[in-house]
């Protein structure tokens, strides 16, 4: 088995966040659990095919709201969890780029420094 390399570019935080995305006449809701400064995982029904372009309203919690553009990038299905380990995760949603963020750009690295996912500090050798 071969492992996977890290395609992420920029730090990502767990979340547990409100968002709507618009797409044509579906609107979709659910929570956002994982999110960076380029994009972020919505835990919702993957209806919306890869690709699509949407308008996204995410709910930052404690700091306000973002409104921004973006593209379904990949789904995720319960049923059929997706081959890319970093994508296994069972549960089902879209994993969501940013294009353009319209309103609310200074307040993501608030937020994500705040609920950052650090990696565990080096063992020391004794």
């Amino acid at each position: 088995m071969t492992k996977k390399t890290e395609r992420r570019t920029s730090a990502r935080c767990i979340a547990n966040c409100q968002c709507w995305i618009e797409q044509e006449s579906v609107t979709l809701f659910g929570t956002v659990t994982n999110l960076s400064p380029h994009g972020l995982f919505l835990q919702t029904l993957p209806i919306i095919e890869t690709g699509t372009e949407i308008d996204i309203r995410l709910s930052l919690q404690d700091v306000g709201d973002l409104l921004a553009k973006g593209r379904v990038a990949w789904k995720s299905n319960s049923h059929s969890p997706s081959h890319d380990n970093n994508r296994s995760i069972g549960v089902p949603g879209l994993g969501i780029e940013f294009s353009q963020i319209n309103q609310g750009k200074e307040l993501l690295p608030e937020y994500i420094s705040k609920r950052s996912v650090a990696p565990p500090p080096p063992e020391k050798k004794l």
